[in-house]
């Protein structure tokens, strides 16, 4: 083989190894044509796990989202429920320091990003 034709080989190589790597970079990803969840959305709240426990209930029962389950005890929380759609929705509330708790919303299916925040800013609003 001459060495054009070894250029085009690695050319043809390096593109096809490539192509699903181009596709993420667009903004696509696995399944459906685009990402279908999304890395989950975080904020530190001044307030105790017990409270933000509570409120969490209250933020999802104002939207009118059944709590499907509820799990705590003194430094974590959990709180899970589901959109009319079909997407879960999963509150986990961890103790940093008595007064202060790590609030994760995380979404799963398209737009969940957008989704979690929402339901984290119904949280904030509540305190």
């Amino acid at each position: 083989m001459n060495k054009y034709g070894l250029r085009f080989l690695a050319a043809i190589l390096i593109a096809t190894s490539l192509a699903g790597c181009v596709g993420l970079a667009m903004g696509g990803g696995p399944g459906k044509g685009g990402a279908t969840a999304s890395g989950p959305v975080k904020a530190n709240l001044n307030a105790s796990v017990g409270r933000l426990f509570n409120v969490s209930q209250t933020a999802l029962e104002s939207k009118r989202l059944p709590v499907k389950s509820l799990a705590s005890n003194q430094l974590s929380a959990r709180v899970t429920s589901k959109f009319p759609d079909g997407q879960d929705i999963t509150i986990v509330i961890t103790e940093i320091t008595p007064a202060v708790c790590e609030v994760t919303v995380r979404v799963s299916g398209a737009n969940a990003s957008a989704r979690a925040r929402e339901i984290l800013d119904g949280i904030k609003a509540r305190l």
